[in-house]
């Protein structure tokens, strides 16, 4: 018997209430191309669902309200029990210069129809505007202090690199004692894994990119299999060789 289920029964007998401890995932969306995923975005996010799947999560999936991450939740969903996902807008990506138009509850819902729900705090004015890097790191830190009370199961959150990165900073930040912290390149569809105890301490933090063959691996900065026709920095000419005289 293993140590943690002796500990949750002596707690039953001594008629402590016990809060079942749970496991957060975080990633980030598919390979996009524009605001959509593509066929190999697809692929990412099916083997990624897939290996959730064999690890018997079951709890909600949060996602950031932009089409690529609610796309990239629904096929993660569909390799488990095709559960709708929650829009979250505090998993947001940032909003440089004026205020971007967004997607309502509507056109979402339209999309996607039969796979999305909004979660509490959405609304349909959900986009914010600038913010450095210290700001989302608090953005996100409250949005962990409100969704662990508010959910008390395993949860997946599905947001954009520079979120994750804030993400994984924040619960880097609920270590328990002795608990190393963790990091990671944030490729599309990489997963952190942050186990958490009763008092919503992380007493186990992981990284892992097992479950997608490394020519698979994508970002904004690298697409080894795919092009990405909407980023400029793929669209350079060639340099001419240079002719020795």
């Amino acid at each position: 018997m293993s140590k943690k289920i002796v500990l949750s029964l002596f707690a039953l007998l001594c008629g402590a209430v016990v809060l079942q401890a749970r496991t957060v995932y975080i990633t980030r969306h598919a390979q996009k191309q524009g605001d959509k995923i593509t066929e190999l975005g697809k692929e990412q996010a099916g083997l990624l669902g897939t290996y959730l799947a064999g690890k018997k999560f079951n709890g909600n999936i949060y996602v950031s309200p932009f089409f690529r991450t609610i796309q990239t939740g629904a096929a993660i969903a569909e390799k488990s029990d095709g559960r709708k996902v929650i829009l979250e807008p505090a998993l947001q990506e940032i909003a440089f210069g004026k205020k971007h138009k967004v997607m309502g509850l509507k056109d979402i819902q339209d999309r996607l129809p039969g796979k999305v729900v909004p979660g509490k705090y959405f609304t349909d004015d959900w986009r914010i505007g600038g913010e450095d890097s210290a700001a989302r790191l608090v953005r996100v830190s409250n949005m962990f202090d409100r969704l662990l009370k508010e959910d008390k199961g395993d949860i997946l959150l599905v947001s954009h690199g520079g979120t994750v990165i804030s993400m994984y900073k924040a619960m880097n930040l609920r270590l328990a004692k002795g608990v190393k912290p963790v990091k990671g390149i944030v490729w599309n569809c990489s997963l952190f894994i942050f186990e958490l105890n009763d008092q919503n301490q992380v007493v186990s933090a992981s990284y892992t990119t097992e479950y997608m063959p490394d020519e698979m691996l994508t970002n904004n900065f690298k697409a080894p299999k795919i092009p990405r026709p909407d980023d400029p920095r793929y669209a350079k000419p060639v340099p001419k060789k240079i002719k020795n005289k």
